[in-house]
């Protein structure tokens, strides 16, 4: 059985292990933290890198004297929406795992 480092070596090294990962450990971290499901345009504070859906985020800094991320308070000054960046990683790997319902 590989230890740790060895695991890590051989995925540096290009290897084509597969990892198993439970489904809600995934989801936990594609969660918008304000809608508390799965994101939906997956957008990012470049200030602390926390991510929400694009209309939650966008909803919550235009609510009255909003101007830090609700989720650790970091100020993003005058103009927050400005800090605000699309994730299309996160939500292209969100899509591909937890594809949307019709």
């Amino acid at each position: 059985m590989a230890t740790s480092g060895t695991k890590e070596a051989a995925m540096a090294a290009g290897s084509t292990q597969v990892v198993k990962v439970k489904r809600e450990l995934l989801a936990a971290c594609m969660t918008c933290p304000i809608y508390n499901k799965l994101l939906r345009d997956a957008t990012t504070i470049s200030e602390c890198l926390h991510t929400f859906c694009r209309k939650c985020i966008f909803e919550k800094l235009n609510e009255k004297d909003a101007d830090c991320c609700p989720v650790c308070n970091i100020p993003l000054c005058c103009l927050p929406v400005e800090k605000l960046k699309a994730d299309h990683n996160l939500q292209d790997l969100r899509a591909k795992i937890f594809p949307l319902k019709k």
